[in-house]
């Protein structure tokens, strides 16, 4: 039960230390994020406020729409991204990810032959398999 709390995931990324948030997660994932507790909610809200971040959205086109649109305002109407860039910021959000799975990834996106992908299109690519 104890590998199952979000105790220790929401202590490191407090700290800061992303490798032990992502190596924390695994078993605590499924449980904390999908059924959190009355008191876990509560503990997001207060990190979202310190943070000063908007809460989760939980309706997935509100939050494909919100990325996009994000993306193309600060990457121009194309938005087009340097696979090598797009691989550093996902392991930079998540330092688990390995260079064979970011590898298994992009070749299963749509991306241009000078190594460049739609951010806007690799968004709707994600939601559309995930």
């Amino acid at each position: 039960v104890a590998g199952l709390s979000g105790l220790k995931v929401r202590a490191a990324i407090r700290a800061g230390n992303n490798t032990e948030a992502a190596q924390a997660m695994a078993p605590a994932a499924a449980r904390y994020l999908l059924a959190p507790t009355a008191t876990e909610l509560l503990d997001h809200q207060a990190d979202f406020e310190k943070l000063g971040v908007q809460p989760f959205i939980a309706d997935p086109v509100v939050s494909r729409d919100k990325l996009k649109e994000a993306l193309s305002s600060r990457l121009g109407p194309k938005a087009m991204v340097p696979v090598n860039d797009l691989s550093k910021l996902l392991q930079a959000l998540d330092p688990s990810w390995t260079h064979e799975e970011l590898s298994k990834l992009f070749k299963a996106s749509e991306h241009n032959c000078d190594g460049n992908v739609s951010a806007v299109g690799f968004v709707d690519w994600l939601f559309t398999v995930c």
